[in-house]
């Protein structure tokens, strides 16, 4: 039965609980690297009860930040760990929107031009059957 990795924390496998492998805890009675594989971390210590996708460094999720066994973490803190997420995926969405309407305008442009090619080769084509 997996057991959280964090000093003190005394969840257990339940419905509740969900256990992830981190490397970012810092526990100094672990030492060998036999002991970091069976260590896990609980759904109780992450902001969001999930973890974030691995490459989603700016989650507030991508750590366990909550209940670590030390110190405490002030609102204001996982507050502002908030809104720098938000602002990010605010800033990537917006970017996925600029990259299609430019996208988008490309192609129209390459459009026309083929266009605009076509006729008057169309109409040089007529005048020289003619």
């Amino acid at each position: 039965m997996p057991i959280c990795g964090i000093v003190g924390c005394s969840y257990r496998k339940g419905k509740d609980v969900v256990y992830g492998r981190q490397l970012a805890i810092n526990r100094k009675d672990i030492d060998t690297e036999e002991r970091w594989e069976r260590t896990l971390v609980c759904s109780k210590h992450f902001v969001e009860s999930v973890k974030a996708y691995l490459h989603d460094r700016t989650s507030p999720s991508w750590l366990p930040t909550l209940d670590l066994g030390y110190t405490e973490i002030s609102s204001s803190v996982i507050g502002a760990a908030h809104e720098r997420f938000n602002r990010a995926s605010q800033r990537k969405h917006k970017r996925k929107i600029s990259d299609a309407v430019s996208s988008q305008l490309s192609l129209k442009k390459r459009c026309i031009d083929f266009w605009d090619n076509n006729v008057s080769g169309i109409s040089e084509y007529v005048e020289n059957t003619e």
